[in-house]
């Protein structure tokens, strides 16, 4: 009886590094060489010159066959196997990608047995853990088994069968041990309000994984902008552009959110008089304020008093319309300077009525309107 041939690392080393052939006869086409080493075996590699042995193609090729060729003396022979594994991921290779192609390729030559072997697999997930892909349907259905090689990385649950990724309970479990795992979530669950909004519990933001018409459901989403209104960013274009969506958002926003220059500013963007909820800090900020008021001037009034103050900032707002001019401070409003800057920057301009004797303002070509008083807007 011929006795279990085991593999050394001499063995594998050649698989980054086959002999050099020191003849000088050498095989320059690229076509022959791959067919000799399909036909005769990595062996064949010998033969091909040093440019040849350069390709890439020609490199994958002799692996290829070379792992066939190992891994046929392997049979099931299970503790031979994941012994080398184990080297193999000591560092025998000085270079490996984040997914290992050697211990991958292992698997893919290996039978269909010791790919549903339960011990086996976890083992090699271990090693590797995205040879999970390549363990057999029974294994990537077994609940344990899945959470088992989730534990070595949470990712791996995208390889679970189809069926285990659609059973609520099991996915439920998985958001809770790891919340973006909802991403791997069956097209149904992701389409299921009840089971997004158990998921939300953990983690609102992931909402983002949810269905696009669950996103475009005006009662779920209105639901869960009152949670965390920042989920807003996830809701369908048309619910964006939704007033009382936007506007429930912001109602229920904590100071925290209100106070955060990012999202105020593209929440103005979908509607410029949320300015209203915006903090102390944000309604004093320019950039702010103005953003708002280049699709709706009249946001203005929701400004802080220091800005409705600010000679600089008023004077160019005007321009955008002269009747802003009201949500001014009662100073600026009775300054003649600021009045003078007006009239000469605009051809219509809404003036304190204190001004209507003033020659200075009437000799304006400026249109002036003497409608102000100390309490207009």
């Amino acid at each position: 009886m011929t006795p279990t041939r085991y593999i050394t690392l001499e063995d594998f080393s050649k698989l980054n590094n086959p002999t050099q052939n020191p003849q000088s006869d050498l095989i320059t086409d690229e076509k022959l060489i791959l067919a000799k080493i399909k036909k005769e075996g990595s062996k064949a590699f010998d033969l091909a010159s040093e440019a040849l042995k350069e390709k890439k193609i020609v490199r994958d090729a002799f692996r290829k066959k070379r792992f066939k060729e190992l891994i046929s003396l392997y049979k099931d022979n299970k503790s031979n196997l994941v012994s080398n594994l184990r080297k193999i991921r000591r560092g025998l290779f000085t270079s490996k990608p984040k997914k290992d192609p050697v211990v991958i390729a292992f698997l893919k030559f290996t039978s269909k047995k010791l790919r549903s072997n339960y011990n086996f697999m976890l083992e090699a997930v271990q090693l590797e853990p995205w040879t999970l892909q390549l363990a057999s349907k029974d294994l990537k259905s077994n609940k344990t088994f899945i959470f088992s090689a989730m534990e070595k990385n949470s990712l791996l649950l995208q390889f679970a069968s189809e069926e285990l990724r659609n059973n609520y309970d099991f996915m439920l479990e998985a958001v809770q041990k790891n919340p973006w795992t909802l991403e791997f979530a069956s097209t149904d669950l992701k389409n299921n309000e009840t089971f997004i909004l158990a998921a939300m519990e953990k983690n609102s933001l992931l909402l983002q994984f949810a269905s696009e018409e669950l996103r475009n459901n005006y009662d779920f989403m209105l639901e869960a902008v009152q949670k965390n209104p920042q989920i807003l960013e996830f809701a369908s274009t048309d619910l964006k552009d939704n007033e009382t969506i936007v506007r429930a958002a912001m109602q229920f926003a904590s100071d925290e959110l209100r106070d955060n220059y990012d999202f105020m500013l593209e929440t103005i963007k979908m509607d410029p008089w949320l300015l209203q909820y915006a903090s102390k800090d944000l309604k004093n900020n320019k950039v702010i304020v103005s953003a708002a008021m280049k699709k709706v001037p009249y946001v203005l009034q929701h400004a802080s008093n220091e800005l409705k103050d600010n000679h600089d900032f008023i004077l160019e707002a005007v321009q955008l319309d002269p009747w802003l001019l009201q949500y001014a401070s009662k100073d600026l409003k009775n300054n003649k300077a600021m009045a003078l800057a007006i009239v000469k920057k605009s051809g219509i301009a809404l003036i304190h009525k204190k001004f209507k004797n003033d020659p200075d303002i009437r000799d304006s070509t400026c249109t002036v309107i003497f409608g102000l008083s100390d309490y207009s807007g």
